[in-house]
């Protein structure tokens, strides 16, 4: 469904659903837990539960990339989940990087190119940051400001339900 929406080259907005993140990112763990295998790697979760209104596919297609991303990719360590609305960050430890590495997107690659289309019909913003051994993926729900047709900037939606 989602994908078809966003193949579509003016989509309807998809329909939001109060989501609790803290839940939605628990049963993606324990689907997604297998990929660890023998690793000695460590969940720190840090969830706020206040319910948000998000489009509930679009969320489960996002948040599992990256966080299957995350598991599959991570070195032994610890993988950090963590939300305050507006940001989730996932953070997950990798080897150090090699100068003639070819390829330092530990995992994430096309599936990222495609999240950050799907993010940008959303009107939700990714950033990615490698640093210090650190593979870090920042979701912001926030709507990005939009320019109305008076050519004034406009506050974009607020998706937070509290």
């Amino acid at each position: 469904e989602t994908l078809l929406w966003m193949s579509r080259e003016n989509p309807e907005p998809l329909p939001r659903e109060h989501i609790d993140v803290s839940e939605l990112v628990g049963e993606l763990i324990q689907q997604h837990r297998y990929l660890i295998g023998n690793r000695d790697i460590d969940l720190m979760i840090n969830i706020h539960t206040e319910p948000c209104l998000l489009p509930p596919t679009a969320c489960r297609i996002v948040i599992g990339n990256f966080l299957r991303n995350a598991l599959q990719y991570a070195e032994d360590g610890t993988v950090e989940i963590s939300f305050k609305y507006p940001q989730l960050r996932i953070i997950n430890h990798i080897r150090e990087i090699k100068s003639r590495q070819e390829s330092n997107d530990f995992g994430y690659g096309l599936g990222l190119q495609l999240m950050r289309q799907l993010c940008a019909k959303l009107g939700w913003q990714i950033e990615v940051v490698l640093e210090q051994q650190r593979f870090t993926v920042i979701l912001d729900f926030t709507r990005v400001r939009a320019l109305d047709n008076g050519g004034s900037t406009t506050e974009g939606t607020d998706l937070f339900s509290g």
